[in-house]
């Protein structure tokens, strides 16, 4: 048995040294395979945030997106180019919610979906001023022209960046060494006729003496919208929307569905919503008649009546809103010294994103009195032999749209500082300021004057 177990590791220890021989004599072979005309490498350049902190390397993957990439994607923003990463969710911008497609006034980023909030946005590794209301910004704002790469990091970033960088950090690198004039124009309709979309950019550098370099770009872009789902033959004709089937469905039935049909239990002119005498209805012009419901899933679903078509709550949307965008941004670099560099930058934008018309489509209980002289003289007959002092009226009102609500945000910031070497340190100090004003304009239901008019 020993002699056995001996000669067993004899046999292992000899098959390592001949596998191991047989890989060096590979490698050699390779390596005088090799072509003689093959260019050596002499440099590898490993880009990122921020790969260096507390003076080890940081083991964190950068994902970079060039500028080959980029000009072949040719996107009307940089929001836009970012947002197609896989590392991304699209939460914001033109983002289809309940088959309804928001305006792209304002992008943020969402690295990984744990929020906008965890997802820190760098402009040439300074972070860049936020937008709303919880300090995120609108990777919109950046021109497309002046970027050069995106770098971005994924996991370990709140290390260096703090809180705000827990989901990762987005960081648009400026092609500081810009020469000449680029630009692009794009024009965009959807086969319908709407949806139109016109984008245009502009990016300027030049280098002024040995010392001096400026850029300055802009982007313009404006979305026109399109009309409501009921601008599409396939909703139109089937109006399907989701009902929930209630606690008391039949067995094997799902909570919720999809069913064609589906409309909302009110009408433009009023419809009593409850007591004896819901399923009043009245005409336009005041005129009373009965409503047929069809199949009531809840107080604002139905399916089935043949009198209410049109008079779907959530078809009325638009789907696609829109919005307008201009953004600007200057920026150049001095060399002080050979070791020590000046540089500014300076933005500007303005971004417009309308909510559309139709936000407010129907009133659930406008209570109306006996003595309101627009009830018909048969209802108040009704109301008088049931002893009723009021009556509940639930409206469909698309006929006073169209509204228009909006959001604008001004957005403001400049950058000034110094960077450098100093023997086989890096160095940078600088000081940012940025300021960002938001406008909001809707509209709401006077109700007491909405009641005594109804």
């Amino acid at each position: 048995m020993h002699s056995f177990q001996r000669s067993s590791r004899n046999k292992a220890l000899l098959f390592a040294s001949a596998a191991s021989a047989f890989l060096i004599v590979s490698a050699a072979q390779a390596q005088q395979a090799a072509p003689s005309g093959a260019a050596a490498v002499e440099e590898v350049v490993v880009t990122g945030t921020r790969l260096t902190a507390a003076g080890f390397n940081a083991p964190t993957p950068v994902t970079v997106l060039g500028a080959d990439a980029l000009q072949k994607r040719a996107p009307n923003s940089m929001a836009e180019a970012v947002n197609e990463l896989p590392a991304f969710r699209s939460g914001s911008g033109p983002t289809t919610v309940t088959r309804l497609i928001g305006g792209a006034g304002q992008v943020s980023a969402d690295l990984r979906g744990l929020g906008t909030s965890r997802t820190l946005v760098m402009v040439n590794g300074r972070r860049y001023v936020g937008s709303q209301l919880n300090g995120t910004a609108d990777m919109a704002q950046i021109p497309t022209g002046l970027v050069e790469r995106v770098d971005v990091v994924t996991g370990g970033a709140s290390a260096a960046y703090g809180s705000d960088a827990v989901a990762g950090v987005v960081n648009f690198v400026l092609n500081t060494k810009l020469q000449g004039l680029k630009g692009s124009l794009q024009y965009g309709i959807s086969q319908r006729g709407d949806a139109i979309e016109n984008i245009a950019n502009l990016a300027y550098g030049k280098q002024i003496g040995d010392r001096l370099h400026v850029m300055i770009g802009s982007d313009y872009a404006r979305a026109k919208g399109t009309g409501n789902f009921y601008d599409r033959d396939y909703m139109a004709k089937a109006e399907v929307d989701q009902v929930s089937y209630g606690a008391t469905r039949a067995a094997n039935l799902p909570a919720q569905g999809w069913l064609a049909g589906t409309e909302v239990p009110f009408t433009e002119g009023g419809i009593v919503v409850s007591g004896p005498l819901k399923g009043t209805a009245f005409t336009n012009a005041g005129d009373p008649y009965l409503f047929n419901y069809g199949t009531v899933y809840s107080s604002t679903r139905m399916v089935g009546s043949n009198a209410n078509y049109g008079h779907n709550g959530a078809l009325v949307f638009q789907m696609y809103k829109p919005f307008e965008r201009l953004n600007s941004m200057a920026a150049a670099q001095f060399d002080v010294t050979p070791d020590i560099q000046a540089f500014v930058e300076i933005n500007k934008a303005y971004n417009r994103n309308d909510g559309g018309t139709g936000d407010i489509v129907q009133s659930t209980a406008i209570i109306t009195p006996i003595t309101n002289p627009f009830i018909p003289a048969s209802v108040k007959n009704a109301m008088t032999a049931n002893k009723l002092t009021s009556i509940s009226i639930g409206r469909f009102n698309n006929d006073i749209s169209p509204w228009t609500t909006y959001t604008q945000w001004y957005t403001n910031r400049a950058v000034a500082g110094l960077n450098g070497t100093f023997h086989d340190w890096k160095w940078e100090a600088s000081y940012s300021q940025g300021a960002t004003h938001q406008k909001y304009k809707s509209y709401m239901t006077d109700n007491p004057i909405f009641a005594a008019a109804t």
